[in-house]
């Protein structure tokens, strides 16, 4: 408690319980700095067991209200071509999920990694592509453009409890 009283917390009741509440500019540093640390990952000097980056080759990141995950059958696997991206479920379950969750779904895709398998999932977000509502780039991008987004406060949302949801009787 004193640690946190010391970077300005303030006490509050959150759900019904005591809580304790950092400053937003201390939430916006910690929230960046795990995507920060993703993307600058690397091995050597015992950073990771081995040489080479560690960034990963796929990733989607969809912020969600509560926590739900509706991405489980998005990533499979097939067995003539290995990994398979399925645009075509990701679009249905944000459709089936719709205000649930925030645009744009980030997609971090490594250039040469399953190229077959992203022009076919391409293909298959064309229209959200087209609309901004799913964007594509180096993992290592969009990790660093979520954290400046954090940092620069333009997700301050995130940081604020949605509204709570009624309990049905």
């Amino acid at each position: 408690m004193a640690e946190a009283a010391a970077l300005g917390a303030t006490t509050e009741v959150f759900r019904d319980q005591p809580a304790v509440r950092l400053p937003l500019e201390e939430r916006r540093r910690r929230a960046a700095l795990l995507p920060e640390a993703i993307a600058h990952l690397s091995g050597g000097a015992k950073q990771a067991l081995h040489y080479g980056d560690r960034v990963p080759a796929l990733m989607v990141l969809v912020p969600f209200k509560g926590g739900v995950n509706p991405l489980g059958n998005v990533i499979d696997s097939d067995p003539d071509t290995g990994v398979r991206v399925r645009g075509d479920v990701l679009v249905k379950e944000l459709e089936a999920w719709a205000g649930e969750w925030e645009a744009p779904v980030r997609i971090g895709w490594r250039p040469g990694f399953r190229d077959q398998a992203r022009e076919n999932f391409e293909k298959q977000c064309a229209r959200e592509l087209a609309e901004g509502s799913m964007v594509i780039d180096h993992p290592r991008t969009v990790l660093l453009h979520l954290a400046a987004d954090l940092r620069e406060g333009k997700l301050d949302d995130w940081f604020d409890d949605p509204a709570p949801q009624e309990t049905p009787n």
